[in-house]
C-alpha cells in the first residue's frame, strides 16, 4: 500500500538571519519489520537544500533530529571551486579516433561543524565572491557528502573504458578562471585552424607536409 501522508505542523528555526519552516507530515505505511501487515503511523520531514528526509514515529525525535541537522548544515563556510576535467586520446579500437575535451564545473565545498565535508554542483556564478550567499539558492542539485571525484585514470585500451582522463578541483579565484578561461579560447582557436587546415581543398597539403617534417628514416647498416 503506497504512503498517505498530510501537513500536520511547521518546525521553526532561525539562525543569523535565516529563518525557515520546515513542513512536517504524518501517514502511514505496511509495517514490514514486524511482519503482522499492519499499517505503521509515522512523521516525515523534507528539506531538499540542505539534503534532509526524516521519518520517525516519535514526533519529539524528528524535531530533534531536523533541528540538529539544520544546525549542522549553516554551520558549513562554503569556498567556491571548479573542477577541471580534461578527456581524450586515441580509443585504438576500428578506426582510428583521437578526442580531447576539456570541461569546467563550479562547486561550492565545505565543511560543517563536525569536519565532515560537503559539496554542491552549481551553475556558474556572474560574481565569485559568494563567502556572504546561501548557496541552497541557486545550487543545482542537492549536497553531497565529501568531494567530487578527482585523480587520474589512464586508458586501459578496452572498449568501455578507453579513455584516459584527469579531474582536479581548483579554487576558483578571479585569476584562476581567467587562466581557465583563457585555455579554453585558446583552444578554440586551435580547433578552428585543424578545420581549416583539413578542409578538402588542403588536406593532402598538409598531409604531405607533416611527412616532410617528420624525421628521416635511418639507414640499415
Amino acid at each position: 500500500m503506497a504512503r498517505r501522508e498530510k501537513k500536520v505542523f511547521d518546525i521553526p528555526w532561525e539562525k543569523e538571519g535565516v529563518k525557515l519552516k520546515i513542513p512536517v507530515t504524518v501517514g502511514t505505511r505496511p509495517n514490514y519489520e514486524d511482519g503482522d501487515g499492519e499499517d505503521r503511523m509515522s512523521f516525515r520531514a523534507v528539506y531538499k537544500p540542505a539534503g534532509i528526509d526524516e521519518k520517525n514515529t516519535d514526533v519529539n525525535e524528528l524535531r530533534k533530529a531536523i533541528l540538529t541537522k539544520l544546525d549542522l548544515w549553516y554551520s558549513i563556510t562554503w569556498e567556491l571551486y571548479f573542477l577541471v576535467t580534461v578527456e581524450g586520446g586515441n580509443d585504438g579500437h576500428l578506426n582510428t579516433k583521437f578526442k580531447v575535451s576539456f570541461e569546467m564545473e563550479f562547486f561550492v565545498i565545505g565543511k560543517d561543524s563536525r569536519g565532515e565535508g560537503r559539496y554542491m554542483r552549481i551553475p556558474r556564478p556572474d560574481d565569485l565572491d559568494i563567502s556572504k550567499k546561501e548557496p541552497t539558492r541557486w545550487a543545482s542539485e542537492e549536497p553531497q557528502d565529501g568531494l567530487p571525484e578527482t585523480g587520474e585514470r589512464m586508458g586501459t585500451g578496452s572498449f568501455r573504458n578507453r579513455d584516459p582522463w584527469t579531474r582536479s578541483l581548483v579554487k576558483a579565484t578571479p585569476e584562476a578562471v581567467a587562466a581557465a578561461d583563457k585555455f579554453i579560447k585558446s583552444m578554440e582557436g586551435l580547433l578552428k585552424q585543424m578545420h581549416h587546415h583539413f578542409a578538402p581543398a588542403r588536406i593532402e597539403k598538409l598531409l604531405a607536409r607533416s611527412m616532410n617534417l617528420l624525421p628521416a628514416p635511418k639507414k640499415e647498416k
